[in-house]
């Protein structure tokens, strides 16, 4: 849940500062994070057997999955009100 406010979050921030946010915007968001976070679990994984330690690719796989779907529904939620308060303060007060 803290997750998904915070892309809440995140999102408001990016329509504050004149980015222009629709559904593709977020999956596009969402394509590229995966992408990502699977080669550098690849790249962890590949350290850890260099150094002769575990990495539980299963376990952080199913953290990329979870956070992937919280990026979608963050963006939905943002899009239904765009102009509903953030959750998070923004630490000026």
């Amino acid at each position: 849940m803290f997750d998904q406010r915070l892309n809440h979050y995140r999102s408001r921030k990016l329509a504050t500062n004149g980015t222009v946010l629709s559904v593709d915007s977020f999956r596009a968001l969402k394509s590229c994070y995966f992408r990502i976070a699977l080669d550098l679990i690849d790249s962890y994984h590949n350290d850890a057997l260099y150094n002769g330690l575990t990495l539980d690719r299963h376990a952080e796989e199913e953290a990329v999955e979870l956070f992937s779907k919280n990026i979608i529904q963050a963006g939905e939620t943002f899009l239904a009100n765009p102009m509903e308060t953030p959750f998070i303060p923004n630490g000026t007060g």
